[in-house]
């Protein structure tokens, strides 16, 4: 009897197994502990494409919800659908680190997304050069449309908007705010080709 039993447990954990079924894949996560060239080369890549930089920090749930709330309001406008996403993980918060950008990559939709660790606050500094702010840019969605490329520095950005309450108010703003500043400079953009 005890055999019995052993057999049915047996058979009743193999029928959980399904070795036909492929691994979920591991997010990507490009470090730039170093410099930016992995995000320059990606960004480049996609030149053909519409690409929206978000600089987020990964353990911010308010700040990941923003920038799913954006993926969703920014899809929904039809050309959003061939968005390419470039998510800068800023380590900001006393959580933050490498381990938490892996973590949060792994929450998101990782369709036509690229994921990078700015540990050093590289990207930062690099794209505040772009926008009116001094210093460092944190939490901002930026956007640049088809055609635009990535030389020496990044280029300044079609469209942005951020949700640090300290600077650049007249860009602050949320998903929504976003959303519909893209779809403006959208319809400027498709107009002139």
């Amino acid at each position: 009897m005890r055999s019995l039993v052993l057999l049915a447990g047996l058979m009743g954990a193999t029928a959980c197994i399904t070795p036909n079924r492929p691994p979920v894949p591991q997010a990507t996560l490009w470090d730039m502990s170093q410099d930016l060239e992995p995000l320059r080369t990606e960004f480049n890549a996609h030149q053909n494409a519409p690409r929206l930089v978000a600089l987020v920090p990964p353990s911010c749930a308010e700040s990941v919800a923003a920038f799913q709330e954006a993926r969703g309001e920014l899809e929904a406008l039809g050309p959003g659908q061939d968005l390419v996403w470039l998510v800068v993980w800023q380590d900001e918060l006393p959580e933050d680190d490498c381990d938490a950008a892996r973590a949060a990559s792994q929450t998101l939709d990782r369709q036509r997304t690229e994921f990078f660790h700015d540990c050093k606050h590289l990207a930062g500094r690099s794209f505040a050069n772009g926008t009116v702010l001094a210093g460092e840019l944190r939490r901002a969605f930026l956007f640049y449309p088809p055609g635009v490329a990535w030389g020496e520095n990044p280029p300044a950005p079609s469209a942005w908007v951020h949700r640090t309450g300290r600077v650049g108010l007249d860009h602050r703003g949320d998903a929504r705010d976003l959303a519909a500043k893209l779809r403006e400079r959208w319809t400027a953009v498709t107009q002139v080709r």
